[in-house]
């Protein structure tokens, strides 16, 4: 039984790192650089939104703080905002959230979180330095893309509005009872996955969330 939960572990890790590749490759390309500042703006935590510029730092950087410019040629106007100071910010075409996780740490601070896709239930993507990262050089035979993953490795998050987020793979194991607790609003759905139907299972995990965030959307025009 051990060995089978392993190895639906390690199928669920490989469909979604295929499924996510596309999110992942935003961040290269060459269209925004390290230490610009680019449009943008801040959610402040009573809701108030405000435009401005923000620096466009490193994948772990990001989570950590944002740096942002009511006036991006005025040096004075700069301001650091940490996870617990906002609500969220969007610079270069992405947007955080801000939430209590931080690589699975028991007790997480607030970090910021790319949103990679949106709905009820959102994906988001967290992303780690590797162990060796001062250490690390870009092979001759290697692109700058594969560099960066082995770089930065990354982990699909979920979270259903604002409940407490958690790794997607977490749902490997028992995946029947977890998901269908986590679609129990939508109580069709729910038994559809708790009954183990065809199309419902494991590796159907991103098209049973597409299905409740449709639900959810139209439920709540």
């Amino acid at each position: 039984m051990k060995n089978l939960n392993l190895i639906s572990l390690f199928i669920l890790s490989l469909f979604l790192g295929v499924a996510s590749a596309n999110a992942q490759e935003e961040w290269y390309g060459g269209i925004y650089k390290y230490g610009q500042k680019y449009p943008g703006y801040i959610i402040k935590l009573n809701g108030d939104t405000i435009q401005g510029h923000i620096e466009y730092l490193s994948r772990t950087e990001l989570q950590n703080k944002c740096v942002f410019y009511s006036d991006p040629n005025n040096k004075k106007s700069k301001v650091v905002y940490k996870g617990e100071d906002l609500k969220g910010y969007y610079v270069a075409d992405k947007f955080y959230k801000a939430m209590n996780y931080s690589g699975g740490l028991l007790a997480a601070p607030i970090r910021f979180l790319w949103k990679i896709e949106g709905g009820r239930i959102a994906q988001y993507k967290w992303f780690d330095q590797a162990e060796n990262f001062a250490l690390m050089h870009k092979l001759p035979s290697e692109s700058q893309v594969d560099f960066e993953k082995r770089q930065y490795p990354s982990k699909l998050i979920i979270q259903k509005g604002d409940e407490k987020p958690f790794e997607h793979s977490s749902l490997g194991l028992n995946f029947s009872k977890k998901m269908s607790e986590l679609v129990s609003d939508y109580p069709e759905l729910s038994q559809k996955v708790a009954n183990k139907e065809e199309g419902y299972g494991l590796l159907k995990m991103l098209d049973i969330i597409t299905e409740y965030n449709k639900w959810y959307a139209e439920k709540n025009k």
